[in-house]
């Protein structure tokens, strides 16, 4: 009996939430492409939902992509990026500062290695608010599953509108 034959090469990615590791597949050309579509849309509920799709395609491990945090689907996603198309990605960044009363809007482009992106937390954080010294509420880290009404809402002038 042979060895049965690996189609794509298998990589980790570290999870923190779950806290630990979780093996992936890079994504293919099918998703890739699904990628493509989504984006064409400008629609970020179809967007959010092709992400969780490609994530749950590819990875090979038991994850409930929809109770994900947030910021593990985007590090799941950025390693999925490394591994299926490179660890550069080409970057636009558009200037916001007013010279002498018009808007500069010179585009800066940039080459970011992917690779480098890491987790990034507080000394001290904690998901747990206490509100006296025996009683305190454990929050819940956004999902990319939020609500609709929050993925339409926009930031600005310090709240939501």
């Amino acid at each position: 009996m042979p060895l049965p034959k690996i189609e794509h090469p298998i990589y980790e990615v570290y999870l923190k939430s779950l806290g630990k590791n979780v093996r992936y597949r890079p994504f293919l050309v099918k998703e890739e492409k699904l990628l493509l579509m989504a984006k064409e849309t400008d629609d970020l509920k179809e967007i959010s939902e092709t992400i969780k799709q490609i994530i749950h395609n590819c990875c090979l491990d038991e994850i409930d992509v929809d109770a994900l945090p947030t910021f593990d689907v985007e590090m799941f996603f950025v390693h999925l990026r490394i591994n299926s198309i490179g660890e550069t990605a080409q970057m636009v960044y558009t200037c916001n500062n007013v010279v002498e009363g018009n808007p500069c809007d010179h585009k800066n482009e940039f080459d970011l290695l992917l690779k480098n992106i890491k987790y990034l937390e507080t000394e001290g954080h904690t998901n747990l608010i206490k509100i006296t010294d025996t009683i305190g509420v454990k929050f819940k880290y956004p999902s990319i599953s939020i609500p609709e009404a929050v993925l339409n809402s926009k930031f600005e002038d310090g709240g939501y509108e």
